[in-house]
């Protein structure tokens, strides 16, 4: 699990901060980014979150409505991997609840997982009650379960519907109600980088006196 801390800085050092959340999805583009140090190896983790098609489009809409919803039968796994990894960073780096709806290749039921590490806080007590009011009305099928820690509720065996109504819950419960819902350019979803020719030497040409 990615967490706030574990974001890459910005250099110089006596003015060191964390990287932001746009700033994470630049270098996913191997865009350049003043003052971060390439050879970083966390710098090199998040570059190395390419996407596929299918994985730009989810991704897209994970920072519209606040969660991911991985489907696995969608993806390799290198690109479903990529996926989450570039979501975790992106959370933390956002200050925001890592939040995945996840549909597994063998059966139709999702699991939801919440994990608000990525904030930098744990669950007070005030959201106990809220989250038993989320998941107390639901009926997970067989063979789902739930797991509420300081950081983590996760619940297994949830019908698509339910999960997608939780989700939207806890983005706000999660969040504190600061996220905010945003349009994003399809043209700046993180793309595989293009390779580039190699350079190639000017010819030399040679003396035609004579």
């Amino acid at each position: 699990m990615v967490l706030p801390g574990d974001v890459p800085t910005a250099e110089p050092r006596w003015d060191a901060r964390r990287i932001t959340a746009a700033e994470v999805l630049q270098l996913s583009r191997w865009e350049e980014v003043p003052g971060i140090n390439p050879d970083d190896p966390r710098v090199q983790g998040i570059r190395r979150c390419t996407l596929d098609n299918i994985a730009r489009l989810a991704l897209a809409e994970a920072l519209r409505t606040g969660y991911l919803y991985v489907n696995r039968r969608n993806y390799h796994v290198d690109d479903d991997q990529h996926l989450a990894t570039l979501w975790g960073w992106w959370c933390a780096a956002a200050g925001h609840p890592q939040i995945v709806i996840e549909r597994g290749e063998a059966r139709d039921a999702v699991r939801i997982r919440c994990d608000v590490s990525s904030t930098g806080k744990t669950w007070d007590f005030a959201a106990f009650a809220q989250v038993a009011r989320l998941i107390s009305p639901l009926h997970a099928s067989d063979p789902g379960g739930w797991l509420f820690t300081d950081d983590v509720l996760e619940v297994d065996g949830l019908d698509m519907e339910d999960a997608i109504s939780v989700a939207r819950e806890l983005v706000d419960l999660a969040s504190a109600g600061h996220f905010i819902r945003e349009s994003f350019d399809p043209n700046a979803i993180p793309r595989k980088p293009v390779a580039q020719a190699p350079h190639r030497q000017p010819i030399e040409r040679g003396d035609r006196r004579g």
